[in-house]
């Protein structure tokens, strides 16, 4: 490239560069709208009570003892399950590990089981209609 050509498409930059950006710029708005849509009515607003003070003190203690318990359950499976695990990789005779296998399955149904029913229990109370109900835990199928 020969300095002239350089020279030249340098000053087509310098010149090009600012007017795009001038170009992207939105226009100035002007200061007054020429006429003025009519103001348009606001709509009434939903009165929304909210329940007072001591209502919504014993529903957060409420939901905090239900967290309580089922944190509590669930640290009671996990620790049934790990102990069954253990049991099972110590055992050596295949019959005892087909019977800690089966227990430990079932126990994993009653669990679930019991999971959706106080889930069930929890969607059909009153106080909790439209609230999603607490996830289980993931149980590892082992």
């Amino acid at each position: 490239m020969t300095n002239s050509s350089r020279n030249i498409l340098l000053s087509v930059l310098f010149v090009a560069v600012p007017a795009l950006a001038a170009a992207q710029t939105p226009p100035a708005k002007p200061a007054r709208p020429a006429a003025a849509a009519p103001a348009a009515t606001p709509r009434p607003r939903a009165v929304v009570s909210t329940p007072s003070q001591t209502a919504q003190f014993q529903r957060q203690v409420d939901r905090q003892q239900l967290q309580n318990a089922q944190n509590q359950s669930n640290v009671r499976q996990q620790l049934q399950q790990n102990n069954t695990a253990i049991q099972r990789t110590n055992t050596t005779d295949p019959a005892m590990r087909n019977q800690l296998d089966n227990a430990q399955r079932s126990q994993q149904q009653l669990n679930r089981a019991q999971q959706d029913s106080a889930a069930r229990q929890y969607e059909t109370t009153p106080s909790n209609r439209g609230a999603v109900a607490p996830s289980r835990p993931s149980t590892s199928g082992q």
